[in-house]
């Protein structure tokens, strides 16, 4: 089962497009959302969002991939191939 965790308010400017999206996703696809920080500092948003982020990501089962604008750059194709390698489905 792949598990998707994202921090989002809402996206209701786009909520038609996500929701079509979601329902092409194949039934082992799990889409969870963490509310952002309200926070007015930068470092004290980044450090709440982590500690939130790292609590969900503890539930799930390993292997875990994470996403982050630091980390390796994959194309589309190098991700599927990296989900199939680790069997989520």
């Amino acid at each position: 089962m792949l598990h998707i965790v994202c921090i989002s308010d809402s996206h209701k400017q786009f909520s038609i497009a996500v929701d079509e999206y979601i329902k092409r996703l194949n039934k082992s696809v799990i889409i969870s959302t963490i509310k952002p920080s309200r926070k007015d500092d930068p470092t004290s948003v980044i450090r709440e969002e982590t500690a939130m982020l790292l609590e969900k990501m503890s539930k799930l089962p390993k292997p875990r991939i994470l996403l982050e604008k630091d980390g390796d750059q994959l194309t589309s194709e190098q991700l599927a191939e990296l989900i199939q390698k680790t069997d989520y489905t």
